[in-house]
C-alpha cells in the first residue's frame, strides 16, 4: 500500500498473530526477524511505552467485537546486514483461549537520503524550514500517523471473523 504525500523513506509494516492454545510470548521473535536477510535480530534498545500512549491497534474478534491492543514496547535494533528497525510490540491479549500478539515494524532504511534530499531540494527552491530537526520529527510523525491510521483502518477488518490463518498482516505501507 503507499501513501499518497512526499517520500521520506520509511516503510510500515503492522502483523498480527493468533495463537488458538494461548499467549505464546515466541510469537513476538516474528517481529524481530529481518525482513532483509531473516535473521533473527536479538540486541537492541528497549523503551517501555506508556499505559496511557496512543500506540494501539484494534483487532476484530469473531464474535464481531472490537478488540485493542495496546503498545507495550519500542525495539530500537540495527541487524547485521545492515537493516534498521524500530519496532512497537501491543499485547498480548487474551481472548477465550487464544492469544494474540501484535507488532508493527518501522524500517528505517531509505529516510535518512529520503529527508537529505527533500531538504536540498527546499534549501534550492529558498524554502527551507527554520528549524530543521523539528521539521524532521514532524515530517517522521506525520508519515507514522498516516501508517497507523491505515492499519487501524484495516486491523479493524484484516482478521477475518471465522480466524482461518494464524498471522495476518496489512503489507508493506510506503510512499509513492
Amino acid at each position: 500500500m503507499k501513501l499518497d504525500k512526499e517520500p521520506c523513506g520509511l516503510r510500515i509494516l503492522t502483523e498480527i498473530v493468533i495463537n488458538r492454545s494461548g499467549i505464546n510470548y515466541d510469537d513476538y521473535l516474528l517481529g524481530r526477524t529481518c525482513r532483509r536477510c531473516k535473521r533473527l535480530m536479538l540486541e537492541g534498545n528497549i523503551t517501555k511505552i506508556p499505559e496511557d500512549s496512543n500506540f494501539r491497534i484494534v483487532v476484530k474478534t469473531p464474535d464481531g467485537m472490537p478488540n485493542i491492543l495496546k503498545g507495550s514496547e519500542l525495539l530500537t535494533v540495527s541487524c547485521k546486514c545492515g537493516a534498521t528497525y524500530n519496532i512497537i510490540f501491543y499485547g498480548p491479549v487474551q481472548y477465550n483461549s487464544a492469544g494474540i500478539v501484535a507488532y508493527t515494524i518501522i524500517q528505517m532504511n531509505g529516510a535518512e537520503v529520503e529527508l537529505s534530499d527533500a531538504l536540498d531540494d527546499m534549501r534550492k527552491h529558498k524554502d527551507a524550514p527554520a528549524d530543521v530537526d523539528r521539521w524532521i520529527v514532524e515530517t517522521l510523525a506525520d508519515e507514522f500517523n498516516d501508517a497507523v491510521r491505515i492499519v487501524n483502518e484495516k486491523g479493524v477488518s484484516l482478521v477475518e471473523e471465522d480466524w482461518t490463518e494464524s498471522k495476518y498482516s496489512t503489507g508493506w505501507i510506503e510512499e509513492e
